[in-house]
């Protein structure tokens, strides 16, 4: 090859893959335009149930809080990293529901989490999750459930 066939990954740069319309090849589930076809999204599993979360809603907020099956979950935006945390909102049994201001994350009886979800005592599960192109993701599960 002279030229690299995907371009570039930049996603400043007019040729970048992220922008350069559909997937190279035929997918098994094709159709849906819930995004992009080449949108990273946030897919989320726990058992049976999935979900896909868009992260720049959640740069957008801050924190996202969400149900998956008969689970809560909460999304943090990682700033030092540029990338969404996944964890399991509760703690010892209690659903914790979160709120962003100034640059913290505040469950319900007012603790402080990071973005690592540590409130100093205490440490949130993670889930189940990683950045994946909608395509992709939609290919594999098309029922998937969009948090908006």
């Amino acid at each position: 090859y002279y030229t690299n066939p995907y371009g570039t990954y930049e996603k400043e740069d007019k040729n970048s893959y992220y922008l350069s319309g559909e997937s190279m090849f035929k997918t098994m589930n094709e159709g849906d335009k819930t995004f992009n076809s080449k949108k990273i999204v946030v897919g989320i599993k726990h058992g049976d149930n999935i979900i896909a979360l868009d992260p720049d809603i959640v740069l957008e907020k801050g924190v996202v809080n969400f149900s998956i099956g008969n689970e809560n979950g909460v999304a943090f935006y990682d700033n030092q990293i540029d990338a969404v945390r996944v964890f399991y909102s509760k703690l010892n049994n209690e659903k914790l529901i979160f709120t962003y201001s100034d640059g913290k994350f505040i469950d319900q009886k007012n603790r402080t989490w990071n973005r690592l979800g540590t409130d100093g005592t205490n440490k949130l599960n993670s889930m189940t999750y990683f950045d994946v192109m909608w395509f992709a993701w939609y290919a594999f599960y098309p029922n998937t459930e969009v948090v908006k």
